[in-house]
């Protein structure tokens, strides 16, 4: 399983809330991805609570609180549902399966290396034939174009070469 995969590599199971105050982690999320949000009132409290509708912000909101007590580097797995208000169509689900790691405080390269070789072992795993991963980075490119001194057409033309995979 996915989950014997992120063990195999060290990385340590962390347990995110399924629902926060609203107020505590609005700040993470996109005003799109606020769009989504289940939000209701907390009888208790009278606030307003939301269940998570994604996992990613919320683990780096915590990284973010507790970074002084973390060892580097630091690897963490999230396994879980999250929970998206979207219109209802063929293909588009409000309960959301999520997992995903953090190697946290490694060497980018070094940690890019090991998160797309793991995203490969997955991929296998799942019964994908000759997974193929493509990695593109705009800054990259857009360093090059600059240093090429191509002006905007000459840009958008190359874009769409290399989109189309057509060099």
């Amino acid at each position: 399983t996915i989950r014997d995969i992120f063990e195999k590599h060290y990385y340590e199971l962390i347990e995110l809330p399924i629902y926060e105050y609203y107020q505590d982690i609005e700040y993470t999320f996109s005003e799109d991805m606020k769009s989504k949000m289940y939000r209701m009132v907390d009888r208790d409290t009278g606030k307003m609570i939301a269940l998570r509708p994604d996992m990613t912000s919320l683990l780096a909101k915590l990284v973010k609180i507790k970074k002084d007590e973390m060892n580097h580097p630091e690897r963490l797995y999230y396994m879980g549902k999250v929970f998206r208000y979207e219109k209802i169509k063929a293909g588009i689900y409000r309960e959301i399966k999520q997992a995903g790691i953090e190697l946290i405080g490694e060497d980018k390269v070094k940690a890019d290396i090991e998160v797309l070789s793991m995203a490969v072992e997955i991929l296998k795993k799942l019964g994908v034939k000759n997974p193929k991963i493509e990695i593109g980075d705009v800054r990259i490119f857009n360093a090059v174009f600059e240093k090429l001194g191509l002006n905007r057409d000459q840009v958008w033309e190359l874009k769409e070469v290399i989109n189309r995979k057509d060099i």
